[in-house]
């Protein structure tokens, strides 16, 4: 077989491979958008397709219906944000003083993060139910901010460590011999090199935020504040009937702001997942 060909058949593998992967990716979301259109009769039928045999938009036209759904976007939308928002705030000094500060603490504080994912999230659940009843916290969304904050803060520190620590300390010690102290030098020279870095991290929490379920469920009661992903759960055989097609209307609409956060910030996320954010 010639070099030509062989390398014409990984080319032909490649592609096969990348149509499984996106096969599997995008299907689910296929799905959901044919259930949206679909009566209830059809969705449930035994012999499913994925085009409907009649359109309808009576899903869309209850799910915008029901104002409590609105509110639990408007409730996870402003959770993942500030969740966003504290934990890179959190994390980006932590992880400069884990990245160049040395000190015999250093690989235990590293070992701590890596061993902080390994605990079951169930475990978790009873100390934080009984300190949020110990601070009033408990149904609350600044209850469930502190909790996603603290549940964030290991992932982000270790993806921000990496891109502290692929800066070059060179640019740093020119920027102290020009005369910028460590506060100035963070934010003007540092911050706007390591940015698609931060952006990366910053997104990783507020998806993780915004798909977050189990603590959810087991710390908000009232429907006030209820989350977009309680709301999803509620659809599920609500009062022992099926709302397939309002779940798989309200699922498309859960899933946007990730599609559009990607599309957006997509150059930046890349970057900072390939290149360490060196520029």
């Amino acid at each position: 077989m010639s070099r030509k060909m062989k390398y014409n058949c990984r080319q032909i593998m490649k592609l096969l491979l990348m149509l499984i992967l996106m096969t599997f990716v995008v299907f689910p979301f296929l799905v959901c958008l044919s259930h949206t259109f679909k009566y209830e009769g059809e969705i449930n039928s035994l012999t499913p397709h994925l085009i409907p045999n009649k359109f309808t938009l009576d899903n869309l036209k209850e799910l915008f219906a029901d104002k409590e759904f609105f509110r639990g976007i408007f409730n996870s939308l402003k959770i993942s944000l500030v969740t966003m928002f504290l934990t890179t705030v959190l994390a980006l000094p932590a992880a400069y003083a884990i990245a160049r500060l040395r000190s015999r603490f250093n690989p235990a504080i590293q070992g701590w993060i890596v061993l902080s994912q390994m605990i079951p999230v169930i475990t978790l659940t009873v100390p934080l139910y009984l300190f949020l009843r110990s601070v009033r916290l408990t149904d609350s969304l600044q209850g469930l901010v502190l909790v996603y904050t603290i549940w964030s803060i290991p992932t982000t520190l270790w993806l921000l460590k990496g891109f502290v620590a692929g800066f070059p300390i060179e640019l740093e010690e020119a920027a102290s011999i020009d005369g910028c102290g460590i506060f100035k030098m963070f934010t003007k020279v540092m911050l706007p090199n390591i940015l698609p870095g931060v952006l990366t991290a910053g997104i990783f929490a507020f998806i993780g935020a915004w798909n977050e379920f189990f603590f959810a469920l087991c710390f908000l009661k009232s429907n006030e504040s209820f989350t977009l992903s309680m709301k999803l759960y509620q659809y599920i055989g609500l009062a022992g009937q099926s709302r397939d097609g309002m779940l798989a209307a309200a699922s498309l609409l859960a899933s946007l702001p990730g599609i559009i956060l990607f599309a957006f910030f997509q150059k930046y996320y890349v970057a900072g997942l390939t290149d360490g954010s060196v520029k």
